[in-house]
């Protein structure tokens, strides 16, 4: 009867070392699990609802269409040191079969106080660029995404920056191409006519109308929930060449949104402009 007894009790001793043994691993895979999380997240963003295909923030527009019945909202703002500061929007909302419908709010502009040349202080005022509708079409053959865009606008104001001219019509094409799941390239090919302002200039509208011609190439290394790329070519605005540099990063928040965050530096005759550009891209 006595072994009996130490028989049970050794039994009873041996489950309370299980369930602290049971709890103890419990919590060691809560803990393994909530320090992973966000790993295995960004995978689950990267392969489940909606495609998530913001246009920002390169130069090139994505090669692919937002899905039909839903809407990317990118916003973005820009920092030219002692010069201006810039703000957009852009929406666009997928109709199937390769097609989105794109709506760019005016761009706004505000250039820094300065003093002129008799020492007076100048406060410019608030320039409002043009609304601009269009569409996008993408189609992917064999191992090549392509993609057109073309967007028709009224501009109010203008700016001679090579990269942000008010267009009253502006097309864009771009193609890229995988490597691998982390390496692609692209190249992008872009026309616009713009109204001909030029800085310094009183009024918005010029006596005739200036052609943009622009060509870019980049290289993009992505990952889960991040991507950096870098981006090079040209344009050529109301005759005038400038040789255009840039890099950035995107990070991935959500399954449906993502910050970035870039420089663009075009390489004008009287040095290196360096315009800093962070965006927010919202999908649903």
């Amino acid at each position: 009867m006595i072994q009996i007894k130490k028989r049970t009790t050794d039994i009873k001793s041996d489950h309370f070392q299980f369930r602290c043994f049971k709890s103890g691993f419990l919590k060691a895979c809560l803990l393994v699990t909530f320090l992973l999380a966000p790993v295995f997240t960004g995978n689950v963003f990267a392969q489940t609802g909606p495609s998530f295909v913001p246009d920002r923030p390169g130069y090139s527009d994505a090669t692919a269409s937002v899905d039909r019945g839903h809407w990317h909202l990118e916003l973005g703002g820009s920092w030219l040191p002692e010069q201006d500061s810039t703000a957009s929007a852009l929406l666009r909302y997928g109709l199937g079969k390769g097609w989105e419908l794109r709506l760019t709010s005016p761009t706004l502009t505000q250039a820094f106080p300065y003093t002129d040349l008799t020492g007076q202080e100048i406060n410019p005022d608030l320039l409002i660029g043009g609304t601009l509708f269009g569409s996008k079409w993408a189609k992917t053959f064999k191992d090549f995404e392509f993609s057109i865009v073309a967007m028709l606008g009224l501009p109010l104001s203008g700016t001679a920056k090579a990269f942000t001219p008010d267009p009253l019509f502006m097309t864009t094409s771009q193609m890229s191409h995988s490597f691998n799941a982390h390496l692609s390239t692209g190249l992008a090919l872009k026309y616009a006519l713009t109204d001909g302002y030029i800085e310094g200039q009183d009024v918005a509208y010029a006596e005739k109308l200036a052609h943009l011609f622009g060509m870019m190439a980049s290289l993009t290394w992505s990952d889960i929930g991040w991507s950096m790329f870098t981006q090079a070519g040209a344009e050529i605005y109301a005759g005038t060449l400038t040789p255009l540099v840039g890099t950035g990063l995107t990070l991935r928040v959500s399954q449906g949104s993502q910050v970035d965050f870039s420089l663009d530096a075009p390489l004008a005759s009287d040095g290196v402009a360096a315009r800093y550009m962070m965006g927010f891209t919202l999908a649903w």
